[in-house]
């Protein structure tokens, strides 16, 4: 996907799949690479299908709302980002919902300060902040420090 290899990541991703089956945290990054490729139908079967295997996976409901607010179902997405959020507040599906719906009402700028607020933060305890990883990788793909 960062390659822009779209067909190849898919099909690495959907093969993952077929070989962890059962496994919802897989199928949620096969939804957020349909999310990427910009298919919101595909990504909305694969995030359905990984609240079946796990109803409890708050990313599994915020991919959901993003798969549902890029079809404008907007009223469906914020009934999953409410669920999302009663799992689990800080997942970052539901932090990035949350955005593109503010986007979408014309508050880019609160949408930024909700996403950097979401990078700045550790996803655990004792683990790097994901911004931390974004800087990683810019810098090893351009040899350029992250501005």
């Amino acid at each position: 996907l960062h390659d822009n290899n779209n067909d190849k990541a898919l099909d690495a991703m959907t093969e993952a799949t077929r070989q962890m089956p059962g496994h919802a945290g897989t199928e949620v990054a096969l939804g957020w690479s349909r999310v990427i490729v910009g298919d919101g139908a595909g990504a909305e079967a694969t995030f359905r299908k990984a609240i079946e295997m796990d109803r409890n996976f708050a990313e599994s409901h915020g991919g959901l709302a993003v798969a549902l607010i890029m079809q404008n179902r907007t009223e469906e997405a914020q009934k999953m980002l409410k669920a999302a959020d009663r799992l689990d507040p800080a997942n970052f599906g539901s932090v990035y919902g949350k955005a593109l719906l503010l986007r979408m009402d014309g508050r880019s700028e609160l949408a930024q300060g909700l996403i950097n607020r979401a990078l700045e933060r550790a996803p655990v305890t004792g683990v790097n902040p994901l911004l931390e990883n974004v800087r990683k990788y810019y810098l090893a793909r351009t040899g350029k420090p992250w501005q």
